[in-house]
């Protein structure tokens, strides 16, 4: 399985780089110079991966950090010059996943990616439901009954 990677990095040459290493390594990348650009992206195309640098030219990257957790989930790992304390611990507890100081190893890079995989591959979105209902469809998790036109059915 391919996952795909939006690379929000307004630095051409460091984008390029991220860009061709991901491409090496069977990841499906898309390129972003900008945070407008980047909302744009994620609201018509399916990603499984953010890599976000902090310093955009057109908003802060802890300001978008805000605005995809309004509406995503998705793993965000920064990738910033900025290794002020503070900051670091202001975009973790925004909902960043990983944070990564450049000049950074694309083998950590790369480690990290794999980690934020492993932890989505091993999480559900049933995780933190009691009862999913969409639709016809009922999932009662809590007690292990699922229900379409609130007819139970039945699973070996």
């Amino acid at each position: 399985m391919n996952f795909k990677v939006l690379i929000i990095e307004d630095d051409v040459q460091i984008q390029e780089f991220i860009f061709y290493i991901l491409k090496e390594n069977n990841f499906d990348c898309i390129k972003s110079s900008t945070g407008e650009e980047a909302m744009s992206i994620l609201s018509n195309r399916s990603m499984d991966i953010i890599l976000l640098d902090l310093g955009l030219p057109d908003t802060d990257g802890i300001e978008l950090i805000k605005k995809i957790r309004e509406f995503s989930d998705l793993p965000i790992i920064i990738i910033s010059a900025r290794n002020e304390e503070l900051e670091k611990v202001q975009a973790l507890d925004l909902g960043a996943d990983d944070y990564l100081v450049k000049p950074f190893s694309m083998n950590e890079l790369l480690a990290r990616m794999r980690v934020v995989i492993r932890n989505k591959i091993n999480t559900s979105p049933f995780d933190n439901v009691e009862v999913y209902e969409k639709g016809d469809l009922k999932v009662d998790v809590k007690n292990r009954v699922v229900l379409l036109k609130e007819e139970v059915i039945y699973f070996t």
